[in-house]
């Protein structure tokens, strides 16, 4: 059997947002991540959903860390 190790570090960003600050970030260790990810629509979700209907391969969640941007600074360039 296969074994394939899975995981995703996600930051979107962009330079009118505040700056990003360890307590923003989600952290997701473990089978959680597999559970999480299971037709979630994103990238890791669709690698999860391939390879959940291999019986070949197993795999191994390794983490899933995300950071989205905050609130804008302000809605007009000065």
């Amino acid at each position: 059997m296969k074994r394939i190790a899975v995981g995703r570090l996600f930051h979107e960003s962009h330079g009118y947002a505040p700056a990003t600050a360890a307590a923003d970030i989600t952290v997701v260790r473990g089978e959680t991540v597999i559970e999480a990810a299971k037709g979630n629509g994103t990238t890791l979700g669709g690698i999860v959903d391939a390879l959940i209907e291999r019986a070949d391969i197993e795999i191994l969640p390794i983490s899933d860390s995300m950071v989205a941007p905050r609130r804008h600074r302000s809605r007009f360039l000065c």
